[in-house]
């Protein structure tokens, strides 16, 4: 089989006979006809609470190790509200697009979002680790003690990698979705 050329689409032969080939192997007859029906939204909105909580959790605590900030100031009635409801919808767009690519592939598996999802949040990390990098070069770091330093830097990577994760994702269900719909509107135009 060759995937040279496959480019993700999960109705295109090739994947057909990649999932006959495993089911001969597994023993079945044959790969099923149609998707079965995934549930995305319910699995990736228990995802982004998850991802909510501990982000969140982190957040929060990192804010309340520094000095310089007033943890009595809440929008929501408590700071970890708030930074758990941050980190909630920053975490929902990486959740969505993460389930769908796994309803994609045709699988239902909570613990596959949950990895695909944290295989986003890497990437926001490494976008996050280079602004970083760039900001010490910048001399945008304010603190002198090593201890606020490593507490700032922290509470930076964490919240841009959450931020940069939401956009990478946001980006990728965007380009999906356009071009799921501008090969809609084609397939109707030539039709």
């Amino acid at each position: 089989m060759n995937f040279v050329a496959w480019g993700g689409d999960f109705s295109a032969q090739e994947w057909r006979n990649l999932l006959n080939a495993i089911n001969r192997i597994v023993g079945t007859s044959s790969a099923p006809t149609g998707r079965p029906a995934i549930r995305v939204f319910p699995r990736a909105f228990a995802v982004a609470l998850g991802w909510g909580t501990v982000i969140g959790g982190l957040i929060w605590g990192l804010y309340s190790l520094g000095d310089s900030v007033d943890l009595r100031t809440s929008l929501l009635g408590h700071p970890m509200i708030d930074a758990s409801v941050l980190a909630f919808l920053g975490s929902m767009p990486v959740a969505i697009w993460s389930a769908w690519e796994v309803k994609r592939a045709g699988f239902d598996s909570l613990q596959l979002i949950v990895r695909r999802s944290f295989l986003w949040f890497l990437k926001g990390g490494i976008v996050a680790l280079l602004i970083v990098v760039a900001a010490i070069a910048a001399g945008a770091v304010r603190e002198v003690a090593p201890r606020a330093i490593a507490i700032e830097l922290t509470r930076i990577c964490v919240v841009v990698t959450t931020a940069s994760a939401c956009i990478l994702a946001t980006s990728n269900l965007l380009w999906f979705l356009l071009r799921r719909g501008l090969g809609t509107k084609a397939a109707m135009v030539a039709g």
